[in-house]
């Protein structure tokens, strides 16, 4: 089974109609996954160290908000093409920066991520049927559903279930003003992929 890195390749390399490609995306809830991505950088994972994101963490101490404020002037050189995004940011950037969301998001079949695992191994048996019904073979279709659901999506394993992720969360929700900031951040992952806002109602809108 062959992979490519992004969609541009896989459409240079096929010899079929591209309009026969089925596309399917998986996304995660955005607060959630901030969540999980500060909780890891900031906390548990030593791999971050000595990055402009571990830097942010030493810099805003516990603060959430002076960590969101700081990054958030990371994406805006990013998105200007001032710096190029490094590994540590992934998880970070917005989801609908990928894929080519803004030119393709009608021809994706978008996977919400469920926030615990025993959901995530219910989709992977809807995945296994996806791939069936779009000419992937029987075994490579179960291996990749199978895939999915082992998938850890936080960094490290036990970023999910800590207390820490948990506190994180619950001063998120617990701020408003913080949950617009995210929702700034993140405002087209929630628009694009169906996502409820946080804290605030639609009509308002990030600037």
């Amino acid at each position: 089974m062959k992979t490519y890195n992004n969609l541009d390749s896989l459409l240079q390399d096929s010899t079929d109609d591209s309009k026969k490609l089925r596309q399917f995306a998986i996304v995660e809830e955005p607060i959630q996954r901030f969540a999980k991505a500060y909780t890891d950088m900031c906390y548990n994972n030593s791999e971050w160290s000595n990055t402009p994101a571990q830097e942010i963490c030493d810099q805003c101490l516990d603060s959430i908000p002076c960590f969101v404020q700081r990054y958030y002037r990371r994406l805006q050189v990013i998105a200007e093409g001032e710096v190029e995004p490094e590994s540590f940011d992934l998880p970070l950037i917005p989801q609908n920066w990928f894929c080519n969301f803004h030119d393709n998001i009608e021809k994706y079949q978008i996977l919400q991520v469920p926030a615990y695992s025993k959901g995530r191994k219910r989709i992977a048996s809807n995945l296994e049927k996806f791939f069936s019904v779009s000419g992937v073979t029987k075994d490579d279709a179960k291996v990749i559903g199978g895939a999915f659901g082992q998938l850890k999506v936080a960094a490290k394993e036990d970023t999910e279930g800590s207390d820490k992720y948990t506190d994180v969360l619950e001063e998120i929700k617990a701020d408003p003003i913080l949950g617009r900031m995210l929702l700034k951040m993140y405002y087209f992952d929630f628009e694009y992929f169906n996502y409820a806002y946080p804290m605030i109602s639609k009509s308002k809108q990030a600037e």
